[in-house]
């Protein structure tokens, strides 16, 4: 009986907590390429001035020292302070420093003594858990409980706890510490960064005491401690290589693999799948520790029953999702609730799935420790940022490789088995132009610039669209550019200015990319063009994004004539779409998303393509378009011997009697 292979992703209860500690100010003397620098933590009222005063220092010198200065002196924050053995500051400090170095050494030698007779003693510190115990001190909950019975109360700050030291001596051994630095990229989590150093947020917390896990801002350098020749691990405890170096003795080639044509009974579509679930986080989130009482009564079952064995930690009855994983848990949901309507109908499917935690260093372990070359699909990694090692590895053995989400298309000219999903941003400008100008060429064009705009990438529609009026020869509109900031004049009045009441007036706002900067400005204008529209006609043509900004009414599209080209649109009236969301409901006890139909869609259109042209589709999909609920996917190459790109857009317009409808749909 065929049925469907999946792996199935299960959120295993392994406890990860990442405790946020106290914020405290500590400093510490560190060697950077060679140069001494002293760490300092920012205080309240203190500017770069009275930093570089402080320590008879050129503000040059510690910019260059501190590349995130760029955004600002922040309380809390840690800067890398040049030496200077004259000044009277770094004096103090290191004397503070040299005399915290000497304590340490005297509770080390302690610990020494201690260990002598069989045990070391650990103070515990705040943020520390069990399992941090467990794992740093490889022993079990047996064997911490037996030499310190005051832990059946719970685990507090300051307990001083009895580590038995049999066979774990050569294992607790440090080896010297080095240091390298890390600049914090945009959205990086600290799980992120432990993850990819092979170090624990406690190691760096120490190195970088003003960090508590949850304020780490791009441009942040951090310290990280690296043991002299230790090299950087994954998570699946491979040495991270580039892919240029990684050697598979199991894989096959696809030479030896060859492409079939067709599709036949019996024939297994393999699909290996890359999502950022952040199973570890997740884990961590819905654990807790055992209660006194639950304690008690689990230790007096075990004397009961020798055999009985349990753990400081529960599950906590109210689940919890980690935020960034939510979207990813609903595009895998979506997948497999696809798959498996194949599977029922006689397909057999094998999902092979992977929790990337948005790291490409998951994808090149994976790529050197599994057989990949039997997939006949790839779904991701997210971010193209991370699609570099898996995008090459597709092309050298000719295995689609779909890019679900991202609009970048760093590889789709260098890979042709890349799949692109969403369009560029450039594509769809382009199309915009060419809707305003076939739509609109007799009308008042109107872009509303916010100020300084020139740079930006929507800026360039307003070229565009004076070429498409100038080509029309029965064209009687006019393009005007009018700056909402300028001449005094703000907002409501600069704009009323230049609208007509003869004729339609049609308006588009370039705005920045950054997500909180555009969606304020332009929450600005549209509330202004709201209140022009009862006096004038006015059609706003955005971009696909104005529907998910929040802070703008939908109301406000609606009485604007809203039109947007989009490569999503979902008709609820739709009976698949229906049928789809009923089916969702049932399995998974809660409402799609956006994700949820974009992994279905995915899933649907590949799965239909290998059935109906064998593994050899990726060379016969341009021409194929199987009903899909959220996406009509036309997948063209962007130039000979390139990847694919979806070309396929909807011209969805929010009405002004309240509807919201796909009017037409363009794909070239």
């Amino acid at each position: 009986m065929k049925k469907i292979g999946i792996l199935l992703l299960f959120f295993q209860l392994l406890f990860n907590i990442i405790a946020l500690g106290q914020k405290n100010v500590s400093n510490e003397i560190v060697f950077i390429n060679g140069k001494k620098y002293l760490t300092y933590t920012i205080s309240k009222g203190e500017t770069i001035f009275s930093v570089c005063k402080k320590f008879d220092c050129e503000q040059k010198e510690l910019s260059s020292a501190n590349p995130q200065l760029a955004n600002g002196l922040k309380e809390g924050s840690t800067l890398n302070i040049p030496f200077n053995s004259d000044n009277k500051e770094f004096k103090k400090i290191e004397e503070k420093i040299l005399k915290a170095e000497k304590a340490a050494q005297k509770k080390a030698t302690k610990a020494q003594k201690s260990s002598e007779k069989g045990f070391i003693i650990h103070n515990v510190e705040h943020g520390e858990t069990l399992y941090s115990l467990k794992k740093k001190y490889d022993i079990t909950d047996e064997e911490l409980l037996k030499h310190n019975p005051e832990l059946s109360s719970g685990l507090k700050n300051g307990m001083s706890l009895k580590i038995p030291t049999e066979k774990k001596t050569e294992k607790k051994a440090e080896k010297p510490t080095v240091h390298k630095k890390h600049v914090v990229e945009k959205g990086e989590t600290m799980y992120r960064i432990t993850t990819l150093y092979n170090v624990s947020v406690e190691e760096i917390k120490k190195l970088n005491p003003n960090i508590d896990g949850s304020n780490l801002n791009e441009g942040d350098t951090l310290l990280i401690p690296t043991n002299n020749g230790d090299t950087d691990k994954s998570s699946f405890g491979a040495k991270t290589q580039a892919i240029t170096d990684v050697k598979n003795e199991n894989k096959s080639s696809w030479e030896e693999r060859p492409k079939k044509d067709a599709y036949k009974t019996g024939d297994v579509f393999e699909v290996t799948l890359f999502l950022p679930f952040n199973l570890d986080i997740n884990d961590s989130l819905n654990l807790e520790a055992l209660s006194s009482a639950e304690f008690k009564r689990n230790d007096s079952l075990r004397k009961v029953d020798p055999n009985y064995t349990y753990d400081f930690l529960k599950a906590k009855e109210q689940r919890a999702l980690y935020p960034r994983s939510k979207n990813f848990v609903s595009f895998y949901e979506g997948f497999i609730l696809a798959l498996d309507s194949f599977a029922n109908a006689g397909m057999t499917i094998k999902l092979n799935v992977y929790d990337t935690r948005n790291g490409s260093f998951v994808v090149d372990s994976v790529i050197k420790n599994t057989k990949l070359s039997n997939s006949d699909l790839i779904v991701g990694p997210i971010d193209t940022k991370y699609q570099k090692s898996i995008s090459s590895y597709c092309y050298k053995n000719q295995i689609p490789f779909i890019s679900p989400l991202d609009s970048d298309d760093d590889f789709v000219g260098s890979n042709p088995f890349y799949f692109q999903v969403n369009p560029t941003k450039d594509y769809i400008l382009r199309k915009t132009a060419d809707f305003i100008g076939n739509e609109f060429y007799n009308k008042n064009f109107i872009i509303l610039s916010l100020g300084g705009y020139d740079q930006l990438k929507e800026s360039r529609l307003e070229d565009m669209v004076r070429a498409k009026f100038g080509a029309k020869k029965s064209a009687t509109g006019s393009v005007r550019e009018v700056d909402f900031t300028a001449g005094g004049k703000q907002g409501y009045w600069q704009i009323k200015d230049d609208l007509k009441k003869d004729v339609e007036n049609v308006v588009f706002i370039p705005a920045p990319n950054n997500r909180s900067e555009r969606e304020a400005l332009l929450s600005r204008a549209i509330n202004s063009l709201y209140t022009l529209s009862a006096d004038y006609n006015i059609t706003l043509v955005g971009m696909n994004d104005y529907p998910n900004m929040k802070s703008i009414n939908t109301d406000y599209f609606h009485r604007l004539n809203l039109h947007i080209l989009s490569p999503n649109f979902i008709d609820f009236e739709d009976a698949d779409v229906i049928n789809f969301v009923l089916k969702y409901r049932d399995r998974f006890s809660s409402e799609p998303t956006q994700y949820s139909f974009r992994g279905y869609d995915v899933a649907t259109y590949f799965a239909a393509a290998y059935r109906k042209f064998g593994s050899n589709y990726s060379e016969k999909i341009s021409n194929y378009h199987p009903k899909t609920l959220q996406s009509y996917f036309d997948f063209r190459r962007t130039k000979e011997l390139s990847g694919y790109m979806n070309r396929s857009l909807f011209i969805i317009n929010y009405s002004k009697d309240y509807n919201t409808k796909a009017i037409s749909k363009i794909s070239n």
